[in-house]
């Protein structure tokens, strides 16, 4: 069973139909697995706002200092929880300059200062009770073009030191960046490496869980082999990958079946990630299974 879905603009229409597809997805999880669902969303605020009618909508380039930067977390998380969201796939931290793709999504600060602003909103989101994520690591920075529609490769390591200031906040989620760091790895975009992976594990010492960024972007899907985009990231350790359309994501679940059964390798990192999956969602989610049943029986 899927450990997550991801909401886009086009599953999101009122309050009372996001609340009840919320609830819904939730109940069918619990009733299959037992466990409840990562439901995501891009709520960057400004430009990425998917939920549209969502009152907090703040740019993070607009974001003035850690206490409003707080304040923005603690209020969008307090709306994303009563929509029944638990995941925000936000803030974006990449390093990036004023001719970059992602310039316009990212706080307009210097390393320094962007990672107090995303620790500060990484507080807001976690004490009204929602998960967070870290993204695009190691980075968009010094790209012009689109990112998802042509295949990046870039020559030097991102500056990853806001990412590092960030992460003492312990966001539970970091989603990686699809480009080829050639100085790191030249042969694989950053989700497929292995030294990627063991970058964030070892020199970074990031515990929580490593989520691949959309994989059914065009700037793959023309350069690898289906198989491929499914199995090496989950081969390198990152822990989930995602799919953001329906038809992809059922083909690469019925292609990571047959793959396991062919690669032992991928069957243990599968198992190790799944086991992580499952230990995370016990400690984030202590009382879950009470609270979605006993939602439902007063809704019904």
């Amino acid at each position: 069973s899927p450990g997550g879905v991801l909401l886009l603009s086009k599953n999101i229409q009122s309050i009372e139909q996001l609340r009840r597809l919320t609830h819904d997805l939730q109940r069918v999880s619990l009733e299959y697995s037992s466990l409840p669902l990562f439901i995501a969303v891009d709520q960057e605020g400004g430009a990425i706002s998917r939920i549209e009618f969502g009152r907090e909508k703040t740019a993070q380039s607009t974001i003035q200092d850690e206490d409003h930067a707080y304040q923005v977390g603690q209020e969008r998380a307090e709306e994303l929880k009563f929509l029944g969201v638990n995941l925000n796939l936000s803030p974006v931290l990449d390093s990036v300059d004023s001719g970059d793709f992602l310039f316009e999504r990212t706080f307009q600060a210097g390393a320094l200062e962007a990672g107090n602003l995303a620790k500060a909103l990484l507080a807001g989101q976690k004490d009204a009770g929602i998960l967070s994520t870290l993204k695009h690591f190691p980075g968009y920075g010094n790209i012009s073009f689109n990112p998802e529609q042509k295949l990046a490769a870039l020559q030097e390591f991102p500056d990853i030191s806001p990412f590092v200031f960030a992460l003492s906040a312990k966001p539970e989620f970091l989603l990686l960046s699809n480009v080829i760091y050639t100085n790191l790895d030249p042969d694989r975009p950053f989700p497929f490496s292995a030294k990627g992976v063991s970058l964030i594990r070892k020199d970074l010492n990031f515990d929580g869980l490593i989520l691949s960024d959309d994989l059914n972007q065009p700037s793959l899907l023309n350069n690898y082999e289906f198989e491929t985009i499914v199995e090496a990231p989950l081969k390198a350790g990152v822990n989930m990958i995602m799919f953001s359309q329906q038809p992809y994501a059922q083909k690469a679940y019925l292609a990571l079946t047959q793959l396991v059964g062919q690669d032992p390798t991928l069957k243990k990192n599968v198992e190790d990630s799944s086991a992580r999956i499952v230990e995370s969602k016990k400690q984030l989610f202590p009382n879950e299974n009470s609270i979605v049943w006993n939602n439902n029986y007063s809704k019904n």
